[in-house]
């Protein structure tokens, strides 16, 4: 839940955050920190394609802790 928490600080304006994590043909959501995180997931699984969904199958979305690290 500490992972889903820090992003939820660092992406400004986010309300809740999880980590869907693919799984056979859809994902297991992972560390929600709210219902809400929980209830779109689902809605997602039951609809079929959405940013999350396509996201965990096709490994390719916004990464926020890629843009915010520092130079090496």
């Amino acid at each position: 839940m500490e992972w889903s928490r820090f992003a939820r600080q660092l992406v400004q304006g986010c309300g809740a955050s999880g980590i869907l994590v693919p799984h056979d043909s859809t994902g297991q959501t992972l560390a929600p920190t709210d219902q809400l995180v929980i209830d779109s997931d689902k809605l997602q699984k039951r609809l079929g394609p959405g940013p999350c969904l396509d996201a965990a199958r096709t490994h390719q979305g916004d990464h926020p802790l890629r843009e915010h690290r520092s130079p090496s």
